[in-house]
């Protein structure tokens, strides 16, 4: 690729994941590859170290791949697994990349977590998970119909701690790795993080501070951010609450649900982080928007000047940034296509600067650059 150039994967709800290239320079913004999947590779995880590995689901079959991705985009897959539940959902890596961890969203399992074990190459070593590593979070009946069942949506690694959000079950549970001379399970409940979480809240998505104790808590049902302590030795507490819908968009609240988080750091020394969350199922034209808080140096949250960005589309979802921070990839599943956004400013508001309408149902971006 020319000077400038940097790689991005987009996965869908569809049997594709799209590869395409952003100039940083001149923003030329080009489709380079289509690689037909499982059904709704919806997720897309890089490994840390390998850098040309990444893994994606198979969310309507139950499975996990192993990907190569050369520099031009072509993707080769490696290994397949099945996930251990139904609708593996989220991926992530364990502490020490000897594992995958798999959230999945499907009731029939009850939204189990799971682990697949993993090479030092990255590859996987099983064609399946153990069920001894699965997680099956209790039940716990909520008022709302959409908390009925445990929904296991994201999973997070903070040292040697997983934070796996439940949307079903309104917690984000905290769990640490069994030990097994001692007799216990694989994965031994370590506390929650649910105080200040109202039924119908629900959390989906959420990120972690990377200097303090604090979790930014992304809750579907209720389209709101909650702000919460994560302090290593006592219960969460919440310390914010905002609503992520724009003025026009309240009186549709209980039609429309969050999608995505992202926290980007400071553009600049001295400049505030910025943390997106992304709307679904506005009525609209101008299609949903994407929530805009300026975080200040000791974590707190407050709303841009700005407040919200819109124009990408109907159902943001996708959402990730590049390794400088200055850009972000974004798509809108029902129509509008993938957007690169640039930062602007102090770094608390964005401008899109290129698009690429023709491609579809984009509901996840992971920039390989």
């Amino acid at each position: 690729m020319s000077s400038g150039e940097r790689l991005v994967l987009f996965g869908t709800h569809d049997f594709f994941i799209y590869s395409a290239t952003f100039n940083v320079q001149s923003k030329q913004f080009r489709l380079v590859g289509t690689k037909r999947m499982s059904e709704h590779p919806s997720w897309l995880t890089r490994h840390p170290t390998h850098k040309d590995i990444v893994y994606c689901n198979g969310h309507v079959e139950g499975k996990v791949f192993c990907l190569r991705v050369d520099p031009y985009g072509a993707i080769e897959v490696l290994d397949e697994a099945v996930a251990g539940g139904v609708g593996p959902t989220h991926l992530a890596l364990n502490q020490d990349h000897t594992g995958l961890l798999i959230a999945h969203y499907g009731q029939e399992t009850k939204g189990l977590l799971a682990e697949l074990p993993l090479s030092p190459e990255g590859r996987f070593l099983l064609d399946a998970t153990d069920p001894a590593t699965h997680f099956h979070p209790k039940r716990q009946k909520w008022a709302h119909p959409r908390l009925d069942e445990p929904h296991v949506h994201h999973v997070m690694i903070r040292g040697d701690e997983v934070l796996a959000c439940d949307l079903g079950t309104n917690k984000v549970w905290r769990l640490r790795r069994g030990d097994a001379t001692k007799g216990e399970e694989a994965w031994v409940v370590n506390g929650a993080v649910q105080g200040g979480l109202v039924d119908g809240d629900g959390p989906r998505h959420a990120a972690i501070h990377p200097e303090h104790e604090i979790i930014y808590v992304l809750n579907e049902v209720s389209s709101s951010l909650t702000v919460h302590s994560l302090p290593t030795d006592a219960e969460p507490e919440l310390l914010q609450r905002f609503s992520i819908l724009p003025p026009e968009d309240e009186q549709s609240k209980d039609d429309m649900t969050a999608a995505e988080i992202l926290l980007l750091p400071p553009l600049h020394p001295g400049a505030p982080s910025l943390l997106l969350c992304t709307n679904r199922y506005t009525t609209r034209e101008e299609g949903d928007a994407i929530a805009l808080f300026a975080v200040g140096a000791d974590g707190t949250v407050q709303r841009t000047e700005t407040g919200w960005h819109r124009g990408v589309g109907k159902h943001v979802r996708a959402l990730d940034g590049d390794e400088s921070g200055r850009f972000i990839a974004t798509a809108a599943r029902d129509g509008g296509g993938v957007v690169i956004l640039e930062r602007v400013g102090d770094g608390t508001e964005v401008v899109e600067v290129a698009r690429l309408p023709e491609v579809e149902n984009v509901v996840d971006a992971l920039w390989m650059d």
